[in-house]
């Protein structure tokens, strides 16, 4: 039985697991971590793609499950949270998961913190916050998980998945979403992390100007921060989503 605490919703469409399959490009011999395997619907399509897999599942049941499943197949299975998972030593692997809804963002934050380690990955998101990971600059969805994976990478909705594809059946729709690597990150890991704690606090109050929401947060000068808009080409009455996250990034090192 799917469990409420742990937001499961099992994936029962072969199309969105062989979605996973393609878009991940995943084949034999290339090694994969599946986040929250569950009843193991996605690990099947992922064996039988030819993937070196492991696996890392909170629910002990199902984790015990999986081991007896696939005790002869080789696949690695890990009994815990991904979020608090030695990660080093999956570095080089695919991250795929049906993420539960209730942990996905932590989840995403996680693995891009660590983002150096995994060459894509392909995850299952509510279809309200896949929209929002893949928002462009000026719309009501772009905000802090837009930009949280922009800094290093390109977020791609490569299907939408409806609720009748899981069971239980959800009360929303869904997506895969494709986040592969920038050639260039917009920022080091250590700028990363201070730019998204800056850009956060400004983000509370994004109905505000960008002027009067970074000077709120950051007790920053007005006239300091309305010079740093002007020398990026931007309004003094801009908002914050408005700007791209190029852009974002440029008046943050402005104003720092």
């Amino acid at each position: 039985m799917a469990k409420k605490s742990l937001g499961q919703h099992f994936l029962t469409d072969p199309g969105s697991a062989r979605a996973v399959v393609r878009h991940g490009r995943i084949g034999p011999d290339v090694d994969v971590l599946e986040i929250g395997p569950g009843k193991g619907f996605l690990t099947r399509h992922l064996m039988a793609a030819g993937a070196r897999l492991s696996v890392v599942e909170k629910d002990d049941v199902f984790a015990a499950a999986l081991t007896r499943q696939y005790a002869l197949s080789g696949v690695d299975v890990a009994v815990g949270d991904f979020l608090d998972l030695e990660l080093q030593p999956y570095a080089g692997r695919v991250l795929v998961g049906n993420l539960p809804y209730n942990v996905s963002l932590p989840i995403l934050r996680r693995a891009l913190d660590h983002g150096e380690l995994w060459p894509r990955m392909v995850f299952m998101f509510q279809l309200e916050v896949a929209r929002r990971l893949c928002a462009d600059a000026g719309g009501k969805e772009f905000g802090i998980p837009t930009i949280m994976a922009a800094v290093t990478h390109r977020a791609t909705i490569v299907r939408k998945v409806p609720a009748g594809a899981f069971h239980p059946r959800p009360r929303v729709d869904s997506a895969l979403v494709l986040l592969e690597p920038l050639e260039e990150p917009l920022a080091a890991p250590g700028e990363r992390q201070r730019f998204l704690d800056f850009i956060a606090g400004a983000f509370r109050y994004r109905r505000k100007t960008a002027v009067n929401a970074i000077s709120v947060t950051h007790e920053l000068s007005t006239a300091k921060i309305e010079d740093a808009l002007a020398a990026i080409g931007a309004d003094k009455k801009i908002r914050l989503e408005k700007l791209p996250v190029e852009r974002l990034l440029a008046l943050y090192r402005l104003l720092t």
